[in-house]
């Protein structure tokens, strides 16, 4: 991440971002550009706009942006998801309310983030989904790991933790917190917490005592 000099087969990660503000557009262009390992792929001011470059050219991740002119970012992410299942999609917004939570996550979408969400912890969530983790933001993650369970415990099983998901449900039966967790593995606790929260609707499980048991019997790590 950032600075550090990739191999030379690594493909950065190509991220569109979809905002109906110039100055935002342009504030996520700065921050997440002096990044090596992400590529910005675009960057459009509407869901029409996102739909025709999603169906033209390459991208891993989209950001989206819930309050656009015209098509919202949950129609949006809908059509996204219709036309090419892979890209992952991140809401990235200020609205905490139910609805637009509940309804982003039924579009299909791979993650929710608040905008105040700083540069260095947005890439980590970028890098994260595109793994295949579900990223939930701390203020809205108790509304919608329900709604995860109940939605997605039919498709999502074991086999589907990510790495860095098994690292920390490793750490997990070792007895760790999420804070010693985070220093072990230099990253930040709200990160661990929110891959908890994907660790646990995945192996369809409520808490870590459950997720713990579940990982010894099953011999998940």
């Amino acid at each position: 991440m950032g600075t550090k000099k990739q191999p030379l087969e690594f493909k950065p990660i190509r991220v569109l971002i979809v905002d109906d503000f110039s100055i935002v557009r342009l504030g996520l262009i700065t921050g997440l550009s002096v990044y090596d390992n992400i590529e910005i792929a675009g960057d459009v001011e509407s869901a029409e706009e996102a739909l025709d470059y999603i169906t033209k050219n390459r991208a891993d991740v989209v950001l989206m942006d819930l309050g656009l002119f015209g098509m919202s970012g949950i129609q949006a992410t809908t059509l996204i998801k219709a036309i090419n299942p892979a890209v992952k999609v991140i809401a990235l917004t200020s609205r905490q309310d139910k609805r637009s939570v509940l309804g982003m996550m039924q579009s299909g979408a791979d993650g929710y983030c608040m905008k105040n969400l700083p540069p260095d912890r947005l890439i980590q969530v970028i890098e994260d989904v595109y793994q295949g983790s579900i990223w939930l933001a701390p203020e809205i993650s108790s509304m919608t790991s329900k709604f995860f369970f109940h939605s997605q415990q039919a498709t999502l099983s074991e086999s589907e933790l990510t790495p860095r998901e098994t690292e920390v449900l490793t750490l997990l039966v070792d007895g760790l917190s999420n804070n010693e967790i985070a220093k072990q593995l230099m990253v930040s606790t709200p990160t661990i917490k929110s891959a908890l929260t994907s660790i646990f609707i995945k192996l369809n499980v409520d808490d870590r005592v459950q997720a713990a048991v579940k990982a010894v019997k099953e011999c998940l790590v």
